[in-house]
């Protein structure tokens, strides 16, 4: 999990690259093994939010990763459709023309 940490809130302005690290917010993670103040129940809690996080994450990687192998199946499909007319090529395959017909 995420704790906001900072001696000063700014409501809509982030904090400027040259302000010092006291007076600027940030985002620190909890580490929940060592945070002395947490139940069992929060700890738990808190994983499974992370967990889900995760989850999230690798679903959108995925997601995006399909839809670009699906663009390049697409082309790679495109490119034979074009070539395959452009050579005429009959239910055969082979893209001779037999003699006999011209």
């Amino acid at each position: 999990m995420w704790r906001h940490v900072g001696a000063r809130r700014r409501r809509g302005k982030m904090a400027a690259p040259g302000e010092s690290g006291e007076a600027a917010a940030f985002a620190r993670r909890i580490d929940p093994a060592r945070e002395p103040g947490l139940s069992p129940e929060q700890r738990r809690l808190m994983a499974q939010v992370e967990h889900a996080q995760r989850q999230r994450a690798l679903q959108r990687r995925l997601r995006s990763r399909n839809v670009l192998l699906a663009l390049g199946i697409g082309a790679v499909t495109f490119g034979i459709c074009i070539l395959r007319g452009r050579g005429r090529v009959g239910p055969g395959g082979s893209g001779a023309a037999p003699a006999a017909f011209p």
